[in-house]
C-alpha cells in the first residue's frame, strides 16, 4: 500500500474534505489517474459511495478504463465490480481481450457468467420450470 494514498484518503475522510480535487486527476496523464485510481479504492472501501460511482463511471468511460478495472477488481469485494464484466467487454479492442485470461478481472469475468447463471435458474423455477413452447403453426 502506498503510504501517501493512505495519507490523502485519511485527510479526506477526518476532514470531512471533497473529493473532487482527486477525481479530477483521472482526466489526467497515465500516472495521475493511477494516483487518483489508488485513492478512491481506500476511499470507497472505506465506505464512500462517491469513490465508488466516479470509478464505476470512469470504467464505463475513462480513458485508462482497463488499468482501473484491474485495479479494482484486484481490491474490491466481488459484489462491487462483478456486473463490469458485461461493460468491459463492451469496451473491448485489439489486445485487450487478453484481459479475460489474467486475474483478478478473470474473477469478474467468472462472477459475471455465474450471475447469467443464476438469473436463467431462477427464470426456470419462476416459470414452472418448463420452457414457452411456439404455438402451432408458428414459424421458427
Amino acid at each position: 500500500m502506498d503510504e501517501r494514498h493512505l495519507y490523502l484518503v485519511r485527510l479526506i475522510r477526518d476532514l470531512e474534505l471533497s473529493p473532487a480535487p482527486v477525481i479530477s486527476l483521472l482526466a489526467g496523464d497515465h500516472d495521475d489517474c493511477e494516483q487518483a485510481t489508488g485513492v478512491l479504492e481506500m476511499l470507497a472501501r472505506s465506505g464512500s459511495m462517491e469513490a465508488r460511482q466516479v470509478l464505476r463511471s470512469y470504467i464505463r468511460e475513462g480513458e485508462h478504463w482497463v488499468d482501473v478495472l484491474e485495479s479494482v477488481a484486484g481490491c474490491w469485494p466481488v459484489e462491487w465490480s462483478d456486473d463490469l464484466a458485461d461493460v468491459a467487454r463492451s469496451r473491448l479492442t485489439g489486445d485487450e481481450p487478453l484481459l479475460w485470461r489474467c486475474e483478478p478481472v478473470g474473477a469478474l469475468a467468472a462472477s459475471a457468467a455465474e450471475r447469467l447463471a443464476e438469473r436463467q435458474t431462477s427464470a426456470r423455477q419462476c416459470c414452472g420450470g418448463t420452457e414457452r413452447q411456439p404455438a402451432a403453426g408458428a414459424a421458427r
